[in-house]
């Protein structure tokens, strides 16, 4: 055989041989390493656990990779790679007495170099934890305690405690139990001692849910009324009695125990009253005595009464004495008399808020009862009414002397007892000059102190002098200028000018990169822009509440788009970061003042708005807090932005009826046949 021929016999069978052997070589990788590979790790070799357990430990999984690593030491005992990165998980587990004694197996395998050098020297840091303890009691466990992360696994199990080696430095310690609340507590560990912490856990609240048949019947729970029909209603852990009402039915009630937060489901169906024909307490039936409804429009009543006389009895009613004893407090009474009929239709109507149908039917009680005293006591209504020739949109009806006022005012008008709610102006007051007084003393000394800044004064004299002298200045101003004329709303406008533009003026040094002379300069133009162009803008008298309405804007504007470069994770100290800051909190200002000229609130509803972003902005990054563990991640701001955003929408929601003045109570007097009768009146918005 040639040379030729057997290198081409070899070339084939190379070719063969990595066509055969290529897949499996290509596949091998994928079956050693298996990111999700946990219970039981099988490996055939040490070196095949090493590359596993290192992919466990780059993906977080401790308790797989330290798995995985046991599994090839028990085929290889000192395989030093593996030794080590046993050490190397539990010390990141924060098991330090375990760490210590795999950093000490490790040296006794006999590693060298530089590899020896660094593990001498951790266990020589790990020698603290064998004289520093941690001790976690639970007076209601047992529990699993964890430390900092639970992703590094159960630290110890208090059954009711645990005591373990630790090193100083600060932790924060979970506690955790099935059906009870997760408790965090920051322990701070110093050195040669043992720290106990005792921990008493707070059961969850649980989800009751109720079903009741029929749908429209009343729940309530522990005499708290929920509503009508099926509820689904949070309840602390204990003992809670539910009970269904529905008129016609049968009154459930029942016991139940609400425990571990666990959810408690309970249906309920009623039973109907049974039906009954002793009528031994009902009410009896007085003949003659049927409703007169007053009808949309007034009908042709049968003329009587018109000299005043008691009227004769219907046919069908029997006379009785007792008839002058009927209980005033009655709001018809002789509803067979068509001049009293006429009379309490046009009450009836005035109570409905339609004056227009009252004043129709006074006039007709003059004009067809001239001579009945209903008709006297409706005259004294309708003839100034007349005389005065009102707009029929007028708000007021005349009231004679004597009765008690019941105010005609037609649908979508203001009760003039209530006052008009933010449409007002506001007069100057004494509170304000004084509260303008003070906030530009402290404004006067911050002045000094910025001048002193900005001409670098180097003496404590230059100092006392400049502050001493801007806090008169600005005491002085606000008082010579201020006299007479200061109401709430310029008070608020001048102090918030103020304070925008120092918040510029740190913005814009922000952005230029300047020091603090530089900052000092900015800061005095920024102040001194602002309260000038606030001295302007308060020759329109704003109102208190339309400032704060504007200030709400601003600081809310600036605040999400804080919190959204924190959840995009940008730089928030780049100089683009400080100009879309600068650029969102004035633009903020300028549209609220916009939202605050046409839609006008109190500054009680801005201050409600205000406590709902920051209650949600508070309850989102703490809740990201608590499930990421990092008050930095980009997640927390995240869930800041969404909580603040939330909060606002449904704080504004919410207090929408903040500002609606109440209703008024209005007495009522009115004049029947048998006597007074006497009422209290009030709207209800529903």
């Amino acid at each position: 055989m040639n040379d030729r021929s057997r290198v081409w016999r070899l070339a084939l069978v190379t070719l063969a041989a990595c066509v055969v052997a290529g897949p499996a070589a290509r596949a091998q990788p994928k079956q050693d390493v298996q990111p999700g590979a946990t219970d039981p790790p099988h490996v055939t070799s040490a070196a095949q656990a090493l590359q596993r357990a290192r992919v466990h430990l780059q993906q977080g999984e401790y308790e797989p990779a330290l798995a995985t690593v046991d599994a090839g030491l028990a085929l290889e005992a000192k395989h030093l790679p593996l030794l080590r990165l046993r050490a190397t998980v539990l010390l990141e587990k924060l098991d330090y007495e375990g760490a210590l004694a795999a950093y000490e197996a490790f040296l006794a395998a006999g590693p060298r170099g530089a590899n020896r050098r660094k593990a001498r020297k951790i266990v020589a840091n790990l020698q603290i934890a064998r004289t520093t303890f941690l001790t976690v009691r639970v007076e209601n466990g047992p529990a699993n305690v964890y430390l900092n992360r639970k992703q590094y696994g159960v630290w110890c199990r208090a059954a009711p405690e645990c005591t373990r080696g630790i090193v100083p430095r600060g932790f924060r310690v979970h506690v955790e139990r099935d059906g009870f609340v997760t408790e965090i507590e920051r322990v701070t560990i110093s050195a040669a001692k043992t720290h106990e912490l005792v921990v008493t856990l707070k059961e969850k609240p649980s989800r009751l849910d109720i079903a009741v048949t029929p749908n429209n019947a009343r729940v309530s729970v522990d005499d708290d009324e929920l509503g009508i029909g099926d509820q689904s209603v949070e309840v602390p852990p204990g003992n809670h009695t539910v009970r269904v009402a529905l008129d016609g039915f049968v009154t459930h009630e029942k016991a139940i125990s609400a425990h571990l937060g666990k959810t408690v489901a309970v249906a309920v169906k009623l039973a109907p009253v049974a039906p009954t024909t002793d009528r031994r307490d009902a009410r009896p039936r007085v003949a003659g005595a049927k409703a007169h409804p007053c009808p949309p429009e007034t009908p042709d009543l049968p003329e009587g009464g018109a000299d005043g006389q008691k009227p004769v009895p219907s046919a069908g009613t029997t006379k009785r004495k007792s008839d002058r004893r009927e209980r005033p407090g009655r709001l018809f009474e002789r509803r067979d008399d068509a001049a009293w009929a006429l009379y309490h239709c046009a009450y009836s109507a005035a109570a409905r808020r339609q004056p227009d149908r009252a004043r129709s039917l006074l006039r007709e009680l003059v004009d067809k009862h001239a001579e009945h005293p209903a008709a006297r006591l409706a005259a004294e209504f309708v003839a100034p009414v007349e005389a005065a020739a009102p707009d029929p949109t007028s708000s007021e009806m005349a009231t004679p002397t004597g009765l008690g006022a019941i105010p005609l005012t037609p649908p979508g008008q203001t009760d003039s007892s209530a006052g008009a709610h933010s449409e007002v102006a506001e007069k100057p007051s004494r509170a304000s000059r004084s509260e303008l007084a003070i906030f530009q003393t402290l404004h006067g000394i911050a002045t000094g102190i910025e001048l002193c800044l900005a001409v670098q004064c180097e003496s404590g004299v230059a100092v006392s002098i400049l502050t001493l002298t801007g806090g008169s200045v600005g005491l002085s101003l606000s008082l010579v200028k201020s006299e007479g004329t200061l109401t709430p709303g310029q008070r608020a406008l001048l102090n918030s000018g103020t304070l925008w533009g120092a918040y510029n003026g740190v913005l814009a040094s922000r952005m230029a990169g300047f020091e603090s002379q530089g900052t000092a300069v900015l800061l005095l133009l920024g102040q001194a822009t602002g309260l000038g162009a606030a001295g302007v803008l308060s020759r329109w008298r704003p109102t208190d509440g339309q400032v704060a309405l504007a200030n709400t804007f601003g600081i809310w504007s600036g605040v999400i788009a804080f919190l959204g470069m924190g959840a995009l994770n940008i730089d928030r100290d780049a100089e683009d970061a400080y100009t879309a800051l600068l650029l969102a909190t004035d633009l903020g200002v300028l549209y609220g003042a916009v939202v605050a000229e046409r839609h006008r609130h109190s500054r009680g509803y801005t201050f409600l708005i205000d406590a709902g972003g920051l209650v949600g902005a508070l309850s989102g990054y703490g809740t990201a807090v608590l499930i990421s563990g990092d008050p930095d991640a980009q997640f927390s701001a995240s869930a800041a932005l969404a909580g603040a955003i939330v909060g606002l929408g449904s704080a504004a929601y919410l207090a929408r009826k903040w500002d609606r003045p109440s209703p008024p109570l209005r007495l009522t007097l009115l004049p029947t046949a048998g006597g007074v009768t006497a009422g209290l009146a009030f709207d209800l918005d529903l």
